[in-house]
């Protein structure tokens, strides 16, 4: 596969006629939550069928909600007493137009690969799709929650799920540990609204022996991610808040612990973007056909998606080393 650069522009705010201008420069200090969590890029693919957006309806698109969230335009740095901000100075988002010579329908894979990196020039395990019907699903809470007054919901079922043929496949010892780290929305546990721009997540731990993990019924991994995501609640994320507002991190000298790797194992790390209105992009044609994370080699770091059907049914995409991927495939659809 060839991709080519047509251009490349910065792409700058378009503030309405008539309205005040923005400050030339504003920084806004970087929250807790910024500074405590992963320091990365994530590469992602939207693709929209026939009649696709044109390039100046995507930059026009692209400068008109640049105005309404000036980070996008602006830059990471340091204010000039030296605190972690966002520099609002309205420089721009980077938009590079390309051409590929391929089909969009050949560069729609099931699965991400590193292929798929070509499609990002600035950025650099194995993956594996899993396809979870909207039956698949009913099925696996009905098991899972059987007995249990309340069912557990969909994503707390499928992360059981999958914790459990992920460390099957990989043919752990029973005393092992294993443990997932698992992402949790502060925003209605602190009383934030849905739509607050920012980070404002902290993590849950649940744990497990293997052999508890996988003799146990999927009830008991299910229970397990439950109650470890019920106590990071307000008063946690609030007791984080008092902490990391006293200076006691930085008198300490505490590091953060969100750091990538390139193996989790015998760990699992979740993305879960199963809330996100990915499919609600619309460059006035419509919204995209096609969705998913481009390629994310790390061992164990699992994303789980809304399929593209619209019908409930979910894709998880989960990276696993080249000797675990048969194991994985023989045991993912099965409920026992």
């Amino acid at each position: 596969m060839e991709v080519t650069v047509l251009g490349s522009k910065l792409v700058k705010p378009a503030y309405n006629a008539g309205a005040a201008p923005a400050p030339s420069t504003e920084y806004i200090p970087l929250s807790i939550f910024d500074k405590v969590t992963f320091n990365m890029q994530m590469a992602i693919i939207y693709a929209f069928a026939a009649p696709a957006p044109s390039t100046a309806a995507i930059e026009n698109g692209l400068a008109t909600v640049l105005a309404q969230y000036r980070a996008f335009a602006g830059q990471l740095g340091e204010a000039p007493d030296g605190t972690p901000s966002f520099i609002l100075n309205d420089r721009g988002a980077r938009l590079v137009e390309a051409t590929v010579d391929a089909d969009l329908i050949d560069m729609a894979p099931a699965k991400p690969t590193p292929e798929l990196l070509k499609l990002h020039p600035d950025l650099e395990a194995e993956h594996e799709e899993a396809h979870f019907s909207k039956d698949f699903i009913a099925g696996l809470r009905a098991k899972a929650s059987e007995g249990r007054g309340r069912p557990f919901s969909r994503f707390e079922t499928i992360l059981a799920h999958l914790w459990r043929t992920m460390t099957r496949a990989r043919d752990l010892s029973p005393e092992e540990t294993t443990k997932i780290r698992l992402s949790v929305d502060g925003r209605h546990r602190l009383g934030q609204p849905a739509e607050y721009f920012g980070n404002m997540v902290l993590w849950a731990f649940p744990r497990s022996t293997v052999g508890d993990l996988l003799n146990r019924p999927l009830k008991h991994a299910a229970q397990v991610i439950h109650d470890e995501v019920a106590k990071v609640d307000g008063a946690y994320f609030q007791s984080f808040v008092d902490f990391a507002s006293s200076g006691a991190a930085e008198k300490e000298g505490l590091a953060r612990s969100a750091v990538c790797k390139d193996a989790q194992c015998p760990d699992v790390e979740v993305d879960s973007w199963l809330t996100f209105p990915f499919y609600e992009l619309d460059f006035g044609t419509g919204s995209p056909s096609y969705f998913m994370p481009a390629y994310f080699p790390t061992e164990g770091m699992l994303f789980l998606v809304p399929s593209n059907f619209g019908d409930g049914s979910v894709d998880a995409f989960v990276p696993l080393f080249q000797e675990n991927l048969q194991a994985f495939k023989e045991c993912c659809y099965s409920m026992e």
